[in-house]
């Protein structure tokens, strides 16, 4: 159990540049394992832990503690099962440090006796800075005692009235209340000197690259052999133009960046101290890399088809030496290369995929590298026509329906949104008939023509155009014998019409209907309306019709659905008629209901057709018998008084005193005085 013996006491905190102790009494507990040791400044809001600190000694030592700041300070026990009270927190501020050195310091020459000295503060001031010490000499004296600058905000000094032609240095250090920190490197200024008689030295590219060099020097002497450097004004820098140097800038230090540069070029430069007057002139040379290019901006599509977009772009550096540009698309990812070449900032990309979000980004490139790709351009390419439908089903509705539903799945390429399906449907291109589904994917075509051959074809259309078809070839076949038609009615407070523009109400009223009556949806089909009894039929298949086998006596199940359809219930909100329902047995080859779908229709054509054609052939029957019964009349009464008929023997006897010609429609007869004719033994004298 944790209790208030384990808490740290006595908290002590000393600082002894640069280090913070803290020391507190030992807590005389064995199952403490260690101390910890907690600190923060007056600027955090939350305590660190001391790492170093983790022991079981009582004494701990910060380092690296900031000056001029105050620490606040607790500790706590580690024990095995967790840790102790902590201690009271204890606070103390460290004092300043040492000031860094003073930054930039200069001693430049402001007249033939006058010398001006400038600095920055130190970035270190360890404290609040009270002001500087400086000190001010003639080159080879023994430095004097610094002389005080009492506020912190002054960072010039102007000596005048100095020995002409004398160099003379200068050095400066800040101060804070508690120390005078570390005195600048010496800087020297002669008086009486127009211009520097010497060059800058020790010339250093430091960071080139193909738009750009940073170069560094030294400061010339202010004669041979001296080591003491002159303090220039500024530094002129110039660049060979045409063949001739020309002042480009001006650098205040011993530090200038040229830009504007171009990749794989050899530049020449040069450096001129000025004081009053611009001292010689040091050359340098420097060859620019090369470089990847600018990455290029601005692109844009300005023509975009179907299958088509052209793209324009804009070189970000127009002098990088590109020789070619890569358009590169992003997406959809495609196979094998995925960007196009061009030499200009434009191109055409072809054979894209219409109707298809696209993004591309373009590069630029040299003979060594190419740049990062640009800003994405993305577009949608223009709608084209679908292509086929990806597949097509044509089945019957149930076993040997001539009633089919055709169904099809949408184009692998829609090439836009389709806007509507069309159904078409033939006999060997006769009597073609085309049904619009909309965007609907199925479509039930109810009494066909039985036992026939049908094509079917879909296709699909969008704004722009209508696709190619897909097609699918299906046989007929006839009603079973024995199938149970039903006929449900609604409540005349709905029209069966109404409900059916609903295009979910004949999956719905197979759901109802096969839920009531506990029977499978398959065993379901043919669904129709009957406007006049404002009720829906459909056609009940038996059990072993589904099967292949022949129906038999199914009276009792269907006494059995029957009685459970009979209570009124809903279809899509709308309630059926209560002990109304109805049912009969459809006949082969027969619908199972009195309304005809689109098929119909061309059943009853070809029935008038071949009646209207046996109307005819009786007709031109008459006719024949009527001109040939014409023909023979003249003959039979020439010759009737002649003819002589024995019933006895079945024949016929003609007498005529002349010779007679018979002339028959295929041969000539010739009878003298009596002849007799006997009939065929299928002919009988009346």
């Amino acid at each position: 159990m944790v209790t208030q013996d384990l808490k740290p006491k006595n908290l002590k905190l000393s600082f002894d540049d640069p280090i913070l102790t803290v020391k507190w009494d030992e807590v005389k507990e064995p199952s403490i394992l260690r101390y910890r040791v907690f600190y923060r400044t007056a600027s955090e809001q939350s305590f660190q832990e001391a790492k170093d600190c983790s022991t079981k000694n009582t004494k701990c030592e910060i380092r690296n503690v900031t000056y001029y700041t105050w620490y606040s300070v607790k500790v706590d026990t580690a024990l095995k099962d967790g840790y102790g009270p902590e201690s009271d927190t204890k606070r103390i501020q460290i004092p300043s440090g040492k000031p860094g050195v003073p930054q930039k310091v200069k001693l430049a020459n402001e007249g033939q006796v006058k010398l001006e000295a400038s600095w920055m503060p130190p970035l270190l001031p360890n404290g609040k800075l009270i002001g500087y010490a400086y000190k001010f000499y003639k080159s080879g004296q023994t430095p004097p005692s610094g002389t005080i600058i009492s506020d912190p905000t002054i960072t010039t000094k102007v000596f005048d009235k100095l020995d002409a032609d004398v160099d003379y240095m200068f050095e400066v250090a800040a101060m804070n209340k508690d120390h005078v920190g570390v005195y600048s490197e010496a800087r020297s200024a002669r008086t009486g000197v127009d211009k520097p008689t010497l060059p800058p030295t020790g010339i250093v590219a430091t960071k080139v690259t193909a738009t750009s060099a940073q170069l560094t020097w030294t400061a010339p002497l202010i004669r041979k052999g001296s080591k003491i450097y002159f303090s220039p004004k500024s530094y002129n820098m110039y660049m060979k133009t045409a063949g001739k140097m020309t002042k480009v800038g001006t650098a205040s230090e011993n530090r200038y960046t040229f830009t504007g540069l171009h990749s794989d070029t050899k530049y020449d430069v040069g450096i001129a101290a000025v004081a009053n007057e611009e001292g010689p002139m040091a050359n340098f040379s420097f060859t620019t890399p090369m470089e990847a290019p600018a990455v290029p901006i601005n692109l844009k599509t300005t023509a975009i088809t179907a299958r088509e977009a052209t793209f324009t772009w804009s070189s970000a550096g127009p002098d990088d030496k590109i020789t070619t540009y890569a358009l590169y698309q992003l997406s959809p990812l495609t196979i094998g290369k995925p960007w196009w070449s061009f030499k200009t900032t434009r191109g055409q990309v072809k054979n894209l995929a219409p109707f298809t979000k696209y993004t591309f980004a373009v590069t630029a490139k040299n003979t060594h590298y190419e740049s990062g790709k640009s800003e994405n351009a993305t577009f949608i390419t223009k709608e084209d026509k679908p292509g086929k439908p990806s597949a097509i089903s044509v089945t019957g509705l149930w076993p040997g329906s001539s009633s089919v539903n055709v169904s099809w799945d949408p184009p692998r390429d829609p090439n836009g949104v389709i806007t509507q399906y069309t159904v078409t449907w033939f006999i060997q291109l006769r009597n073609k008939q085309t049904v619009s589904t909309g965007q609907q994917r199925w479509l039930q075509i109810d009494h066909l023509k039985e036992e026939t051959m049908y094509t079917f074809q879909v296709q699909a259309h969008t704004k722009v155009g209508i696709g190619n078809p897909r097609i699918q070839v299906f046989k007929t076949k006839y009603y079973p014998y024995g199938s149970q038609s039903i006929t449900i009615p609604f409540e005349e407070s709905v029209r069966v019409e109404s409900l059916a523009q609903n295009t979910n109400f004949r999956k719905s009223f197979i759901d109802a209907v096969a839920k009531v009556a506990d029977i499978k949806n398959v065993r379901i089909a043919d669904v129709r309306l009957n406007t006049e009894e404002n009720a829906v039929m459909f056609v009940l298949i038996s059990k072993e019709e589904l099967h292949g086998s022949t129906s038999t006596d199914i009276n009792a199940e269907m006494n059995i659905v029957k009685a459970k359809l009979q209570p009124s219930f809903k279809v899509l909100g709308a309630s059926t008629k209560a002990n109304a329902v109805s049912f009969g047995t459809t006949n082969a080859g027969e619908p199972a209901a009195s309304s005809r779908g689109s098929g119909g229709s061309t059943n009853m054509a070809l029935i008038v057709g071949l009646v209207c054609a046996a109307v005819i052939l009786v007709l031109l029957v008459v006719v024949a018998m009527m001109f040939f019964r014409y023909r023979r009349k003249g003959l039979y009464n020439k010759f009737d008084n002649n003819f002589q008929y024995n019933h006895d023997d079945d024949s016929v006897r003609y007498v005529e005193s002349p010779e007679v010609e018979m002339v028959g429609p295929s041969q000539k007869h010739r009878h003298k005085d009596i002849e007799t004719v006997p009939l065929a033994d299928a002919d009988e004298l009346t």
